[in-house]
Formats: C-alpha cells, sequence, structure tokens
C-alpha cells in the first residue's frame, strides 16, 4: 500500500500546488488547539468504562432473553450481504479522508484505505487511537500542518452529520417508499453543499483558509458527499440485513433511521464501543410495529444492535489488523516529514 510515485509531493504538482496554496501559521490560528490533551484521554477511559457496561447489559439481554435459535437456519445472503455491507462502509471511508485530504496534504487513495483499516480497528480501543493514527500519518507522512489538520477533521465531521441528518429527515418527511426518500436525499444533499460553496465564496475565511480550500475543491465537496451518502446507505443496507436475519420487519425509513441514529451515535467524544448497541436497541423498540410480540420487542431489538455491529467487526477487525501492522511499518520506517 505504498503511495505511487505520482502521488509523491515531488512529482504530483496538483497536490505540491494545494499544499502549497494552503497557509501554514497565521491564517490558521483559530485552528491551532491542542489535539493530545490529558483531560482528553480521561474522559474517553471514562466514558469507555460506561460504554463497556452498555454493551455489556446489551449482551446480557439479547443473550438470555431473545431467540438465537434463528440463525441456526440464516438466509446466507443476508450474512454475505452484511459483510459486503461493511466493507462497502469502510472503503467510503477511506475515500471520504482521502479526497477531502488531497487539498491539504500530497496523500494517494491507496494509503488512505490503509490508514482507515487501522483507524477503524483502533475505534474499538479504549481512547480513540484511531484518530491518533490518522494524525500522526498525516504529520509524519503527509507532512500536513495543524490547522490544516482541524479543517481535514472538521470537514469530515460535518459532513457525516450533515449528510446523515439529512437522510433521516427524507426517511421521516418524504411520503412514498424508499425511491421518493433517495430523490429527497440527493436533492437536499445537493442544495446544502451548493449552498456552503457559495458561502465559502462570499464570507472573510483569512483565518481558517485550510477549511475554505476543502470546500473549494470540487472534488473535496462532492465527492465526499457522494461517497457519505454510499457509506449511509451501507450502514442502512446492513441494518436491514441484520434484522432480517433473525426475523424482524424493517421498512425502508425504519432502516435509515436506525442507520442514521447509529452513526451519529458512533461520533460522540466517549467512544462508539456500546453507546451505539444501546442507542440502536432504544430506537428500534419506539419503531416496533404491532407485528411484534410486546413481550419479545426488548431482547428481540437488543439482539439486531448486537449482530449489526458483530457483522461490522467481522470485517473490520481483520482488514484494519492488516491496515495496521502496514501502517506501523510505514510510520516507524519514516524520519518525518514527507512521502516517500
Amino acid at each position: 500500500m505504498t503511495s505511487r510515485p505520482e502521488d509523491r509531493e515531488g512529482s504530483h504538482p496538483q497536490a505540491a500546488e494545494a499544499s502549497a496554496s494552503v497557509p501554514n501559521s497565521g491564517t490558521d490560528e483559530a485552528l491551532r488547539e491542542p489535539l493530545f490533551r490529558p483531560l482528553k484521554f480521561a474522559v474517553q477511559l471514562v466514558g469507555f468504562a460506561g460504554g463497556a457496561a452498555l454493551i455489556a447489559w446489551c449482551a446480557w439481554i439479547a443473550f438470555t432473553k431473545a431467540d438465537w435459535s434463528v440463525l441456526e437456519t440464516a438466509d446466507r445472503g443476508l450474512v454475505t450481504l452484511i459483510a459486503a455491507c461493511s466493507l462497502v462502509s469502510m472503503l467510503c471511508n477511506g475515500a471520504i479522508f482521502w479526497l477531502a485530504g488531497r487539498p491539504l496534504a500530497p496523500m494517494g487513495a491507496a494509503e488512505m484505505q490503509g490508514v482507515n483499516a487501522c483507524a477503524s480497528v483502533l475505534n474499538y480501543a479504549p481512547v480513540r487511537l484511531g484518530a491518533i493514527v490518522r494524525i500522526a500519518y498525516a504529520v509524519r507522512i503527509s507532512g500536513m500542518k495543524v490547522g490544516a489538520m482541524a479543517a481535514w477533521f472538521t470537514f469530515i465531521g460535518a459532513g457525516v452529520a450533515g449528510i446523515a441528518i439529512l437522510g433521516a429527515a427524507s426517511a421521516w418527511l418524504v411520503p412514498g417508499g424508499l425511491l421518493p426518500t433517495i430523490l429527497a436525499w440527493i436533492v437536499s444533499a445537493s442544495i446544502a453543499m451548493a449552498a456552503l460553496r457559495w458561502l465559502a465564496h462570499r464570507v472573510s475565511w483569512h483565518r481558517v483558509r485550510s477549511l475554505r480550500a476543502t470546500i473549494d475543491d470540487p472534488a473535496s465537496l462532492w465527492g465526499t458527499g457522494a461517497f457519505r451518502m454510499l457509506d449511509q446507505v451501507a450502514w442502512t443496507g446492513r441494518m436491514w440485513a441484520a434484522a432480517s436475519l433473525i426475523g424482524l420487519s424493517l421498512g425502508p425509513t425504519q432502516a435509515i433511521l436506525l442507520a442514521t441514529v447509529a452513526i451519529l451515535v458512533s461520533l460522540n467524544p466517549l467512544g462508539r464501543f456500546g453507546y451505539r448497541e444501546a442507542a440502536v436497541a432504544w430506537l428500534a423498540s419506539t419503531l416496533a410495529t404491532g407485528e411484534l410480540d410486546p413481550t419479545g420487542i426488548e431482547a428481540a431489538f437488543f439482539q439486531l444492535a448486537i449482530i449489526e455491529s458483530v457483522g461490522e467487526a467481522i470485517v473490520l477487525i481483520p482488514l484494519g489488523s492488516i491496515g495496521s501492522a502496514w501502517c506501523l511499518k510505514r510510520l516507524l520506517g519514516r524520519s518525518g516529514g514527507r512521502p516517500d
């Protein structure tokens, strides 16, 4: 997963020009905050303990009260769909980080997939080691500046939340099924991205020019938006397949809403572990229809949350382990600064 010659700083005119156009110091002072704080780590450790308690609670309910015999005759096609959706989601996120980072520093698409695989598996750790690895790689290998890095994370985080909320709103408000929902989602997301780019040209961004660089780049803005939507579709597909695997009937609106909640809760500063599963189980129970036995709703939806989460882990952990070995070798083999 080494970077290609054309992606290296010295031989990639577009990347070099973009990197040179991004200010390195004074213009990004507004974004120059310490990225490593003991208090932040302490909060994440406490959050991990809370998440561990939540996942233990979810698992206890699921494994003691739910009917797991349905998995003995599980449809292999659904199992394959769960794994495929997890793989698509991971690849989409790697593409998002690459496209958003290109205007800020030279980086290759393949190497960002490796870094993303590593970061994805490390996000299961007590602290968000995945973010630390992204930062270390961006600084040490790509030579990204602190202000540009903050803009990178801000742009991606805002895109995740914005696209997810628009998808949920489209599912909730637009009648007529899946196709009208997707069309409304595409239109609303396109309008939001166009408005953001219009704003970037009419507001003084002299203190955060790195953020404007990501917004002003067409591939960064529209490409990340498209991959962000595809990623949410993959989450929705995995949620639907996990529900179908245990005999629960989810409509398109319910599946999209559950996927949106799972995505948004995964972004919380306390970590993804436990909070996502509890949130999915809680929301799923509120969306349940009268077709389900009221005495089994709680256990069934905790079961859904566990299966959906495990369905992601069975892809992320093996691929993330390979990515971690590659990423660690890259980081330890560099003396800093620029890509090979």
